[in-house]
């Protein structure tokens, strides 16, 4: 009994440690300011949704306790229903309030919670329709709304692997770059830098020159004259200060044009590493695997629609006819093996690299995007 522990608590304390280390050097890398409470959250979804997953393999395998793993199972479900349902839908608008400005930040509390009323009243009436049993305050009322919710949300990643797994692999879909137009691109920048710089010279000098000035005409001229005259000497056309403010509006475009001149510049190498590594031995395999993706996501296409329009029952697909085919033919029609069986099987290995690798790649672009975001809006 005490190993059973020993293998629950571990398992469940390697994936928060998983989560917390893949949450800190992936989605939060480029953040210098690390917020514990995002990884925090973020590794406790990840470490209960494993030991979700985990259970089930400690059911069939029949490793741990049963008693031990009806206690761990109620304990993973309360615990996603807490953080899925409680915590996470305040903890995002609070968030999204918080860092939205100072006004907004300092009603990011009470507008959190109005928030999250409604995000109660949203999740209430999404299951209006369907035939539940309970009262809706019971636990099989929360998990099948979330059920509803996460089979949008598997539905929306599979269409968008079915599109990004191609078009990364694939190098029909890899831009060419030239070297020459990568140096091309790096001499505008370099040329964009030295124009900031320079700006940055001379708002330095004629800063100098201001604060020097000021003093002078402080002592010179006194009084409500004085500063009268300071008042229409400084609107004056072609001032120090106007100058500084025309340095300052140019400043800050070529700063800006310098910005979108690094991400494009980027982007080139990028595409051109990826139209070098295209041409390597790994290259081609990935390009030979995403055409066989390709044909294999067409293929379940048409059996799918036929499926829905005849109405036949696919019991086997080409991967498990492939490996059956291939392992009959190493021992020689020795092995007896069912078709059925392997099926289930075999795709619920592939269903789960694919999900793995479709939430990789999801996570790895919309990381992309929060970074551009937080560039952009300078939080």
């Amino acid at each position: 009994m005490l190993f059973d522990w020993f293998v629950a608590l571990g398992c469940l304390i390697t994936c928060f440690v998983g989560g917390w280390l893949f949450v800190s050097s992936s989605l939060l890398q480029s953040l210098d300011d690390k917020e514990s409470g995002v990884q925090i959250l973020w590794s406790s979804t990840f470490a209960f949704s494993c030991n979700l997953l985990l259970l089930v393999v400690f059911e069939i395998l029949d490793v741990v306790d049963s008693s031990l793993r009806i206690w761990d199972w109620r304990l993973t479900l309360w615990a996603l229903l807490l953080l899925l349902i409680g915590v996470l839908p305040w903890y995002h608008s609070y968030r999204a309030f918080a860092s939205s400005g100072a006004f907004w930040a300092r009603r990011a509390l009470p507008l959190s919670g109005v928030c999250y009323v409604l995000f109660l009243y949203c999740f209430w009436r999404l299951g209006k329709n369907l035939v539940l049993g309970g009262s809706w305050l019971s636990i099989g009322q929360a998990i099948s709304r979330l059920g509803v919710i996460g089979t949008w949300f598997i539905s929306i990643l599979s269409g968008y692997a079915a599109v990004e797994f191609p078009y990364s692999y694939l190098s029909l879909f890899i831009r060419p770059v030239e070297a020459s137009e990568i140096a091309g691109m790096e001499e505008q920048y370099r040329q964009a830098l030295e124009v900031c710089a320079e700006k940055k010279k001379r708002i330095l000098l004629i800063s100098q020159e201001v604060a020097k000035s000021n003093p002078k005409q402080t002592r010179s001229a006194g009084g409500w004259f004085g500063a009268l005259s300071s008042m229409f000497t400084s609107s004056t056309p072609g001032s120090p200060r106007d100058t500084l403010k025309a340095l300052d509006t140019e400043l800050a475009t070529w700063e800006t044009l310098a910005q979108a001149l690094l991400v494009e510049l980027l982007e080139l190498k990028a595409h051109h590493a990826k139209a070098l590594d295209s041409r390597t031995l790994l290259g081609h395999m990935r390009n030979g695997l995403g055409y066989a993706m390709s044909g294999y996501c067409f293929y379940r296409v048409i059996t799918s629609a036929k499926a829905l329009l005849v109405g036949e029952d696919f019991s086997s697909d080409p991967v498990s006819r492939s490996l059956g085919f291939i392992l009959r033919r190493l021992s020689h029609d020795k092995l007896v093996i069912d078709p059925a069986l392997l099926n289930q099987y075999v795709t619920l290995i592939f269903i789960g690299t694919i999900s793995a690798l479709s939430i990789r790649a999801f996570l790895k672009n919309a990381s992309r995007i929060f970074s551009t975001l937080t560039n952009l809006r300078g939080w």
